[in-house]
């Protein structure tokens, strides 16, 4: 068995190869779809000819297992959730700098216009409410002005993995204000750091975040309702008994033995050989 752990530019290439080799090829699919304001250029032909070639595919969260299933509707397809990816030990104890932390790539998709507006009604009931942005991309065209209220800092730069667990410890909570959503990363890390998130109720991301136990679901994707989970999560009790709760459920992400054993289990089951085929 072939299992590719993210399409690249040779899988649609290689796959088509192993099929006609009996090997099972598995491809493990974040998306469904480009992301909006990503690029796209033969990304549908990359992603048909894999489902050609896949004698299953392993998908990350339900929204994606829906798209594919419309694409491929006699796949075989396994979900398993998305871990938490830390290349160091999380934080022993977060030394919150910061009210808020938006981490991750800076693109459109990603709402932080949407955050920007949110955090102007905050500051309406909450002015000393602060935002940290980290990661590549342009800010400005993301979210114009965003960089010119009071509260936020702005770091365009690449964190290293190394880097993550302080980074991501350092918030009192994450904030994922993202109009479209496959499933996150960045969500499961903080759990796997004890930091509740508060994310938009969009995709994989509802999912992935239980709603009053590890952080906020906004009840709609406004400016408004984002404002208004973020008031609520600055409450000192209730942030205490969400990180709590993150913390929980973010080391059962952590379990990457427990994982590769669900990831076996779910796939065993393409894995004899197909007909003609010598074991």
């Amino acid at each position: 068995v072939v299992v590719s752990a993210m399409p690249h530019l040779w899988t649609p290439l290689v796959a088509p190869a192993l099929k006609r080799a009996g090997i099972a090829y598995v491809p493990i699919l974040h998306d469904g779809a480009p992301h909006p304001g990503d690029p796209a250029f033969a990304w549908h032909w990359g992603l048909r000819r894999d489902l050609a070639a896949a004698r299953g595919a392993v998908v990350l969260s339900g929204s994606v297992e829906a798209a594919i299933r419309a694409q491929a509707p006699g796949l075989p397809l396994f979900r398993l959730p998305l871990g938490a990816h830390l290349a160091g030990e999380p934080p022993a104890a977060a030394r919150p700098g910061h009210d808020f932390l938006f981490f991750g790539r800076i693109r459109a998709y990603k709402g932080l216009d949407l955050l920007r507006d949110a955090l102007r009604i905050l500051h309406r009931s909450h002015p000393d409410a602060t935002l940290r942005v980290v990661g590549q991309g342009d800010i400005e065209a993301a979210a114009p002005g965003i960089s010119a209220l009071p509260g936020v800092t702005v770091e365009p730069r690449w964190v290293g993995d190394d880097d993550i667990p302080a980074l991501v410890g350092s918030a009192h909570a994450v904030v994922l204000p993202y109009r479209e959503a496959s499933q996150s990363g960045v969500l499961p890390i903080a759990l796997a750091c004890g930091v509740p998130v508060v994310a938009t109720p969009v995709g994989g991301l509802s999912e992935q975040l239980r709603d009053g136990e590890t952080g906020l679901l906004a009840s709609a994707t406004t400016p408004e309702a984002l404002a208004e989970a973020m008031a609520r999560i600055m409450d000192p009790a209730l942030q205490a008994r969400l990180a709590a709760g993150a913390l929980r459920h973010g080391e059962a992400l952590m379990d990457w033995e427990a994982q590769a054993a669900t990831l076996l289990a779910g796939i065993r089951p393409w894995l004899e050989p197909a007909p003609g085929v010598q074991a």
